[in-house]
């Protein structure tokens, strides 16, 4: 097996991928996909992206917003964590940024 490893930028950061593997055609085949689902996730959900959901949602503050199936699944899974972690990792801090 052989480590391979890309850098990119996604969501404001630099990101690092690893893939531990076989060959190098079959990272550059994870790699293609990793980073296509990747750059779909913050298409529809950044903050940065200005087309973004995320972002439409935001810009709609207070008023009822028809949302996505997917982003209500991702609001609820990240309420749950800041639950669980008493408010440690809090995605609600629009109005503090």
């Amino acid at each position: 097996m052989i480590r391979f490893q890309q850098t990119g930028k996604a969501l404001g950061s630099e990101v690092t991928l690893t893939l531990i593997v076989g060959d190098e055609q079959t990272a550059d085949k994870f790699f293609e996909e990793l980073w296509k689902q990747i750059n779909d996730f913050e298409d529809r959900f950044s903050r940065f992206k200005t087309k973004s959901e995320l972002t439409k949602f935001n810009n709609t503050a207070g008023e009822d917003t028809k949302i996505s199936p997917e982003f209500r699944e991702l609001l609820d899974a990240t309420s749950n964590y800041m639950h669980l972690t008493g408010g440690l990792f809090s995605p609600f801090v629009l109005p503090a940024l």
